[in-house]
């Protein structure tokens, strides 16, 4: 580098290190960073069983990434995988009719998240 693009080259960064917190400062200042609650004691779960089909609402994420869902039979214990949860939504499954309820479970950690009986 020559003079002249030596010279350059430290004003120009020279205001930037001064222009970019201010900027940053400018395009966060109106944000509002407080917590709110809605006022609604909505459960993040809610689920409706009809005959052999289960309908799931999740209205909140899971803190896990892999979120399995397998059927409680009569007796208390695990049945077999009935769907994946993948996020906020509704889903449908296929229950069978000795179904009692399910488990929601987190496989990467191998830990329950959720049991529901209906």
């Amino acid at each position: 580098m020559i003079s002249s693009q030596r010279k350059a080259h430290r004003l120009i960064w020279s205001v930037l290190l001064v222009m970019l917190p201010v900027f940053l400062f400018l395009s966060i200042r109106h944000l509002d960073f407080t917590i709110k609650d809605n006022g609604s004691n909505k459960h993040p779960i809610e689920v409706r069983s009809v005959g052999e089909q289960l309908h799931l609402e999740l209205n909140e994420p899971f803190e896990s990434a892999s979120a399995v869902v397998f059927e409680l039979v009569e007796d208390g214990t695990v049945g077999g995988v009935i769907g994946q949860l993948e996020g906020v939504g509704s889903y449908h499954f296929n229950t069978s009719k000795s179904a009692i309820g399910i488990l929601i479970y987190d496989e990467i950690k191998k830990q329950e998240i959720v049991k529901i009986t209906f």
